[in-house]
Order: structure tokens, then sequence, then C-alpha cells
């Protein structure tokens, strides 16, 4: 009896055992109580748009206009170098008698006996400073003795000083007189000796110039580092990077985690992954080290780095719509933080909806996303709309450029618009979608000679190094061309030549559109204001005429346009919705735009808002294109994140249709074709090919077990 128990009791537990199994490969039953915690990429930069928050010596580093660079030794050198120019005797006048010939030729056996007795004028054949020199050759003979000669005003006799003096020794040679003392300068004075021979006299001009130098020098070597940063939860760092211009010099870089009291070089290939962070804190060092002939600059650095932290996930949930035609409105925290810090304000309220008993009410699924919006409008002209997941810090350089850097040119003209967008890897790697708008001028467009209406936005595709087309549109009236994409790249604005015909001549549409070529002509009448008056009465009958004769103003036509804005490829892989834009781009109000599903995506897509009212000029409406619910078989696991296999993913293809009504009349329609990927539903037989089967193997071998020990019991017992 009690071996016929035993063997009862080990099959109950064989048959629990199994249907544990069973249960647990078929249904999967929910798992919950698990905190999801996840790894936030953050990045610290740098930017020295605060000199107070560096360490450095402020007699060697400047930091100004957000950036790093030496202090110059300005050393000035002065000095001054002269030029001699030689002046010639024009005229000498001696007793009223003209003796130029005797002294302008130097040893030719002439000369001229002057003494005090007669005035000697000789005038030179330029202008006399103060500074010039005035040279005799002086001969010697009997009647000839020492004296002093003097320099005088024309016609007339003086004494010392004058103008100058030279004692002459009765010796033959050469003398000279500096002239000083001239209140202007002037070409004629009189020479006035005892009694002297003069045999040749010229005049030499001083020219004085001025000359300096400049030397700059940069210190040999300097160094900047950063105070500390404390990182709270703190899971690892990731990597440096680092923006200088070296000019030919160089700087090293290196990390300290105990407060600079020991420094470790930055590796060659920035990775920092390998850093402790024990202290949950970090410093940078720049050492700069010049050949004295150059600064090099650094404009930033920064470290990123991953912290750990359980982000509040919360899904927007509704409950069965109730006989009163309300829904609960409600929250579920995916992540199971077990906090409610950012629990929405909704959370627990009612919402209107339509009460059918045979329609099951849907669960909004959607995921957290994060918009970042840079204007660089002020320097670069580009405004960029990030829609990233899962990150709360994106890096990301915009560099605008004039002329094309590649080695590729489309058949389209330029604008000389090009940008260059990079992220890093984890702004890359969680990209949803981007949207960019580059602006120009009307005077840019006229100068390239292009039609407006035909400006595209191209990327350039390194893989086949070709300019490419991008689905963008062209707003005239804000002068920017838009387009949405889901990747960063180098970016440029090309069109098409204007046309002859419509850039000569002007439109005179009121509308504000533009016609032959696209181009755009204001005319504005300015009218004076008369002087108030009174008018004469045949002036006032003229004046009633011709306002008879002046036509009516016809009612200005709308330009009704649109653009819209969103991605061509749309996944519902990881998210649940994807956002779009619609923009106003004509030049009148738009009462009410339908959007319209094609029947190909009808049944995995739907339209929060299918109809759109009042878009003023310029402005623009959001609407979002949301995943319809999967059934309930295919969601065998809830609290993870399960990978689907890429064969499981299936992409659809179809269209948006864009119809703008205006007093109940369509006025455009605008079809926009899409592809939208989506996992494919988990069907029957794959739960019986895969689950089951592996169900069914398990429990015979448990079977087989089950019925060995039983029959090897029995004969034991048969034996006793």
């Amino acid at each position: 009896m009690e071996k016929k128990l035993a063997s009862a009791i080990v099959l109950v537990v064989l048959l629990l055992i199994i249907t544990f199994l069973g249960f647990f490969i078929i249904k999967k039953p929910t798992i919950t109580g698990i905190v999801t915690y996840e790894e936030i990429i953050n990045t610290l930069n740098w930017t020295f748009d605060g000199p107070s928050d560096y360490i450095y010596d402020n007699n060697l580093i400047n930091i100004t206009n957000e950036k790093v660079t030496l202090i110059p030794n300005i050393i000035i050198n002065f000095w001054n170098t002269s030029n001699e120019i030689g002046y010639v005797v024009e005229q000498a006048i001696y007793d009223n008698v003209n003796h130029t010939d005797k002294i302008t030729v130097l040893g030719d056996g002439k000369r001229v006996k002057v003494n005090k007795v007669n005035i000697f004028d000789i005038t030179f054949s330029d202008y006399i400073h103060n500074g010039d020199i005035i040279n005799f050759y002086l001969t010697t003979d009997p009647s000839t003795q020492a004296t002093n000669i003097y320099l005088c005003n024309a016609n007339t006799s003086c004494i010392y000083p004058g103008y100058g003096a030279v004692y002459y020794n009765n010796t033959e040679g050469w003398y000279s007189i500096i002239v000083n003392g001239l209140d202007t300068p002037r070409r004629t004075f009189n020479i006035d000796p005892a009694e002297v021979n003069f045999d040749y006299i010229n005049a030499t001009h001083i020219e004085t110039i001025e000359n300096n130098s400049t030397n700059i020098i940069y210190p040999s070597s300097a160094s900047i580092e950063t105070k500390d940063f404390n990182i709270i939860v703190l899971s690892s760092f990731l990597s440096f990077h680092k923006n200088d211009l070296l000019n030919d010099q160089n700087i090293d870089y290196y990390y300290s985690i105990d407060s600079g009291n020991s420094w470790n070089s930055i590796p060659s290939n920035n990775n920092l992954s390998d850093v402790s962070i024990s202290n949950n804190k970090i410093r940078i060092k720049a050492d700069i080290s010049t050949k004295g002939t150059e600064t090099p600059i650094i404009y930033d650095f920064a470290v990123s780095y991953l912290t750990q932290v359980c982000n509040e996930n919360w899904n927007l949930t509704y409950g069965t719509c109730l006989i009163n035609n309300t829904k609960l409105k409600y929250y579920l925290d995916k992540n199971n933080c077990g906090t409610i810090d950012n629990l929405p304000a909704d959370n627990g309220t009612f919402e209107s909806c339509i009460y059918d008993n045979n329609v099951q009410n849907e669960t909004n699924n959607i995921q957290n996303k994060t918009r970042f919006l840079f204007d660089e409008r002020q320097e670069s002209n580009v405004l960029l709309e990030l829609i990233t997941k899962g990150i709360a810090n994106v890096s990301v350089s915009i560099v605008e450029y004039s002329t094309n850097s590649k080695n590729s040119t489309p058949s389209l003209t330029e604008l000389g618009k090009y940008i260059d967008i990079t992220a890093d890897n984890a702004t890359k790697n969680n990209l949803t979608s981007i949207n960019i708008k580059i602006y120009y001028t009307d005077e840019e467009v006229a100068n390239a000679g292009l039609d407006e209406e035909t400006l595209k936005i191209h990327y350039f595709n390194e893989t086949s190094n070709q300019w490419q087309a991008l689905n963008s549109t062209v707003n005239s009236t804000g002068n920017y061309v838009e387009v949405t994409i889901e990747h960063l790249s180098t970016f440029g604005i090309f069109g098409s030549k204007q046309s002859s015909e419509s850039s000569g001549s002007s439109s005179s549409s009121g509308s504000g559109g533009s016609s032959g070529g696209g181009g755009k002509t204001r005319i504005i009448k300015k009218i004076e204001e008369p002087i108030e008056q009174p008018l004469k009465e045949e002036t006032k009958e003229i004046i009633e005429e011709e306002e008879i004769k002046k036509p009516k103003e016809t009612k200005k036509e709308c330009d009704y346009k649109i653009s819209v804005s969103m991605p061509e490829h749309i996944s519902f892989v990881e998210y649940d919705y994807m956002e779009g834009i619609i923009n106003n781009i004509g030049g009148c109000e738009i009462e009410s735009v339908d959007i319209s599903i094609s029947p190909e995506l009808k049944d995995i897509i739907k339209i929060d808002k299918e109809k759109v009212h009042n878009i003023g000029i310029n402005e623009s409406v959001e609407f979002l294109l949301i995943k319809k619910l999967e059934s309930k078989a295919a969601n065998l696991i809830q609290g993870f994140n399960v990978k689907i296999p890429r064969e499981k993913i299936k992409t659809y293809s179809g269209s948006l249709t864009f119809g703008a009504l205006v007093q109940e009349q369509l006025t455009f329609e605008e079809k926009i074709n899409i592809k939208v990927d989506l996992l494919e539903p988990i069907s029957i037989i794959d739960i019986v090919s895969s689950k089951v089967s592996i169900f069914l193997i398990v429990s015979l071998l448990l079977v087989v077990v089950s019925y060995s020990f039983y029959v090897k019991r029995k004969r034991i017992s048969e034996l006793k």
C-alpha cells in the first residue's frame, strides 16, 4: 500500500512539473517588480566662457571670446637713418657780377676773391633747411688771411652768429657750415668773409628717416586646468574630445581624479573607459609648448561619461470606455522605479469617449522622445531640430562653408551655401529624425541667377561620392529651404538657373506667388501727402472725374501652399508614434487640412488629428502618426524589451494625402509617399512549431523516465 502511494505521489509531482513547464513555455506569465536602470551618455563640455572657472597664469594665458590663447610679448625697436642729397650753386653774384662758372667746377684754375667790401650772394638749386651743410673749397695766396666766414641773409652783411660760421686758417682745403636758425627754408644766402678765395661751393641736404620694427614673442610654455567636476551616480568615463588649432605648436592633455595631486596623459585614442571612478570627479589640464613664433588656440574640450539612473518612463494608459462616455486616464512606469517624481499631473483624470460594447479601448504606449533645438541663425543661418530617444544631452557641430569642398558637382547650380553637421556617437546612434532649415537672402539667389522655386537641399553621399537631392521644400516667404531626414551629413543648396524670359520681366500679380521662372517683384508706390490748401473748383472736378474712372481694386487671390516635414521612412519597431509638421508657406490662412491614409497603411497606423484647422501664414501645426496596437497574441511578455529577429520586421509602402479646404472647397491636394516598418504578429503556427514542440519533447522525456522508474520499483517489489 505504501509503495503504491509513493508511486502515486511521484506521478502527481511529475504532472505538476509538466503543467508548470507548459504554462511557462506557452503562456509566459507577466513578470513585475523588476527595477530597470538606464545608462545615460552625458557630455561635460568646457567652453571657456567664464575665466574664473579655470586655473592659469593670467600673465601667460588669455581667455577671451570663449577661447584660450597665449599672451604675446611685443617688442618695438626704433632707429633713424639719414639720406644725403647734393645741391649745386645755380647763381653766384659778387660786386654785381655773375661769377657762377668760377665756383661750380673744382680745380679748373678759376676762383673768386671775396671780401667784406661787397656782397657775395649765392643761390642753390633747392631750398636749404636747418641742419643742411654748405661746403667751400678755399685756396690761398699772399693777400688772403685767416678769418671767420659767416652765412647771412641775401644782400646783407652780418657777423657772428648769422646762420652759421666757419673759421678759415689760411690753409687750402674744404670748409663747411652747418645751417641753423632759419625761420623758413630758403635758397639764397650772402657769404661774408674778410678776404678769401672761393674755388668751389655746394650744399648737402640731410633727410632723416625714422624706422621701427615690431617683434612678437610668445611664452615657450604655459598650462591651464579646470576645477573638479563631481559626477553623481557615475557609471564610467567614455572618451575625451578636444577642439583646438595648433598653428605648428604643441598641446598635451592630462586628466586627474585626485584634484590635481597627480596627472595622467590622455591616451592617444582619447579612450577614458579604463579611468577609475572611485572619486566620482575629474579635472583636465592642457600643457602648451611653443617655438615662440605663434600661439595655439583651444576652443573647447569635453569628457563624455555614463551615469546609471532609474528613469521614470510613464506610459499613457486608458481604462475601458464607461457607459457615461468617459474613460480613466492613468500612467504606468515601464521602468518600475518606485518613485513618482515625474508622474504627469493629469494622472487619474477622465477623458471623453464614445461608449461601444463591441470595441475595447486602446492603450497608447507612446515612447519617450527628446527634442533639441539648435538655433544657429545668428552666425550660420541654420536652424536644426533633432528628435532623439533615450538621451538627455547631445553634442552637435555645425560648420558653414561658402564653397564646395567636395570633388563632385551636380548638374544644377550652387547657391554657395554648404553646411557640415556632425555629432557624437551617442547622438548619432539615438537619432530619430532631424529637421534642417537653411536660410538665404533674395540677394544671394539673385546674384547666383537661380530660380528660387527650384532650390533643393542635397547631401553628399560618401559611398557614391556624389551629391544627391533630398525631398526638400522651399519657403519663399520665410526665405529658407527645409528638409526632414534621419542622418547627418554634408549638405548644400543647388537650383536651376533663372530663365531669360522670367528674369527679364516682372510679375505684376498681387498674390505674392511667383510666375515664370519664380522671380518675385514687389511694386510699392509712395504717395506724398499734399499740403493742405483750398483747391480750385476746376481741380476738384478733375479729381472727382479721375476717381470715377479709377477701377475698383480686385480682391487679392490667395496662394494656398503647404510643406510637410516628416521622415520618408518610418520605423514602428522601437517607437509607437512619429511626429510630423504641416507648414503654411502660402499667402493666405488655411481653414482646414484633411489628412487621409492610403488603404495599404490603414490597418497599421492611424492619425491623432485627421483634420487640423486655422493655419495662419508662416505658421505650422503638428500631427502624430500612431502605430495601431498589435494583437494580444503577439504580446507574450510584459515588462521586458524583447528583440525580435530581423525577418519578423515587415515594410509597408503607402501614402498620406493632405487636402486643404477653404469654404468646403478643395483648394489643393498633396500626396507624400512613405514606408513603414512594423513587427509582424506572432502566429499560432509559430507558437506551435516552436513552443509546443519543446513542451512535448520535455513532457515525453519525463513520462519515459517516470515509467522506467515505476517498472523498476515494481520488479524490486516482486522479487521481495
